[in-house]
């Protein structure tokens, strides 16, 4: 399936549209992307089947980093992956509602569109200014400023790196820079070049942690929202024809 680009962002939430290639881990860790190592084929498929099986397990932390890994996917793996859907049948309450976000984002993510040069995230920015309880002491506060992600692009890597509601603080390659607002992480990333490696130190369900971003390429387009909206219908089109039959149906 063929796609034009066209698009750029045009937002609710004086949204902002980025694109990056990251991954992410628990709070004192910092995210590697040790899931896109080059790997066998086999050794691929191996990881893909524990993953696809980790979606059920009963800690939802483990099925949350279950999904983060099947986001790093790419698209040659969706024959595969449709086989292990095959084979899993029946499937869990918990994989069939993952498995859409996943399979449209790995197959957009190898959709390939006109670049520019500039740095890319692929996410809608919005101001924070959220007040969080002082550690160790719930009656008082503190301001927390930054740039929330508002929504996430399939296709491009913020989609793997960030959670909506995650707020973007810092970037350690620039400590001159203290992230107040949504309009200072849209400088950096408009000033840096596609391929720079990014570390964010974020707060995700009142959770301080390091998040490792490699920026995309802005695609080099009129109108990104636009084109994201196309990219988006050929994402689901593609689900809906490939990957709801084996859902009972696919998506309501």
């Amino acid at each position: 399936m063929e796609m034009l680009a066209r698009g750029v962002c045009g937002a609710l939430v004086l949204s902002f549209l980025l694109a990056a290639a990251p991954s992410t881990q628990p709070a004192t860790t910092q995210a590697s992307s040790d899931s896109q190592q080059i790997l066998t084929t086999q050794d691929r498929q191996k990881a893909m089947a524990k993953w696809f099986a980790a979606l059920s397990h009963a800690d939802p932390r483990e099925r949350e980093a279950a999904s983060r890994s099947l986001l790093t996917l790419e698209r040659e793996d969706l024959p595969a992956l449709h086989k292990l859907i095959e084979d899993s049948q029946p499937l869990s309450p918990s994989q069939t509602a993952a498995l859409h976000d996943i399979v449209v984002h790995v197959f957009l993510s190898g959709e390939d569109y006109i670049r520019s040069n500039k740095g890319f995230l692929g996410v809608h920015l919005a101001t924070s200014y959220a007040s969080v309880a002082v550690e160790g002491n719930e009656e008082e506060t503190q301001p927390m400023r930054g740039a929330i992600i508002v929504d996430r692009v399939p296709g491009f890597a913020g989609y793997r790196a960030f959670q909506d509601g995650d707020v973007v603080l810092s970037i350690k390659e620039r400590p001159d820079v203290t992230i107040q607002s949504k309009d200072d992480l849209q400088t950096i990333v408009m000033s840096s070049a596609a391929g720079t490696v990014l570390h964010m130190r974020i707060v995700r369900n009142m959770r301080e942690m390091e998040v490792t971003i490699t920026l995309d390429a802005r695609p080099d387009v009129a109108d990104i929202e636009e084109e994201t909206n196309i990219r988006e219908k050929e994402g689901e089109e593609y689900w809906q024809q490939e990957f709801a039959p084996l859902v009972k149906g696919g998506l309501w």
